[in-house]
């Protein structure tokens, strides 16, 4: 593997629990298009020590991330 350590961990895993890949992709995807949301229900969590529930906004399938394709070299 002639990558950088961080692709080839994702290279590594990806190949390694494809179903475990696919959903580490999703829920990263998830956080970040929510990171506002998340950023403010964690600092009223922290700020009153006590768990938050927070509103998200959830992607319908047309607007999933597609897979990417493995790069041949």
């Amino acid at each position: 593997m002639r990558e950088d350590r961080w692709t080839a961990g994702g290279e590594l895993m990806r190949t390694g629990n494809p179903p475990g890949w696919s959903r580490f992709v999703e829920d990263t995807k998830l956080v970040s298009d929510n990171q506002e949301a998340v950023e403010t229900c964690r600092h009223t969590a922290t700020r009153t020590g006590k768990d938050q529930r927070c509103t998200i906004t959830v992607s319908g399938p047309e607007t999933a991330p597609q897979p990417q394709q493995r790069r041949s070299d």
